[in-house]
């Protein structure tokens, strides 16, 4: 299992998708999920960045309803959504990315997913920016940054780290920003709640 902590603009799809097609062409009819926190987030964030990056020679089919597409090895890359986690029930899958986790139930994962992956012992990816010391995000970061613990890893990258967002601008939020908000959201920095002590 992987977790991959970022800042706000710092590639966290491109790896995503990056990911999901690395799964897909693993092996033949492998079954890769994508699942963020509602349908439209999954189709702004990956589906775009999917018709843009799989050769048109190497997928059977696209269905635009489901959001999955066939590849030529007979994988499905299937994009899903965390509102509804028992439409994702009943399937094993072989790779899995779970984006902006602390914007899911935990649930989601223990009760759905988690078993999913259990019989194809899938990889998993969970990618996401920080909410909060209370979030199951945040309790998952921990387990991948424990070293005894050789199933999981972690990984953070800000968004400066990143390199796509102009140093002017970084300069300019962190300006506008309270001081906590710009660490979650640009240093990927798990935060207390404003005000609580």
């Amino acid at each position: 299992m992987k977790v991959f902590v970022a800042g706000r603009r710092s590639g966290k799809s491109f790896l995503s998708v990056a990911f999901l097609i690395r799964e897909a062409l693993a092996g033949d009819n492998r079954l890769v999920f994508y699942v963020a926190p509602t349908i439209g987030q999954a189709r702004a964030v990956a589906w775009g960045l999917m018709k843009e990056w799989l050769p048109s020679w190497y997928t059977k089919s696209w269905n635009e309803t489901r959001l999955t597409v066939v590849l030529g090895n007979g994988s499905q890359i299937s994009l899903r959504s965390a509102d509804n986690p028992d439409a994702m029930r009943g399937v094993g899958l072989d790779a899995l990315v779970m984006d902006e986790i602390a914007d899911m139930r935990p649930e989601v994962w223990y009760e759905v997913l988690r078993p999913a992956c259990s019989d194809r012992q899938a990889r998993v990816m969970f990618v996401g920016t920080p909410k909060g010391l209370s979030s199951w995000a945040f309790d998952i970061y921990k387990r991948a940054r424990d070293e005894t613990d050789t199933e999981w890893t972690s990984f953070t990258c800000t968004t400066a780290e990143a390199g796509f967002v102009p140093e002017d601008e970084l300069e300019s939020a962190q300006k506008d920003l309270d001081p906590r908000v710009y660490r979650q959201e640009y240093e990927a920095s798990f935060e207390s709640p404003s005000g609580v002590v």
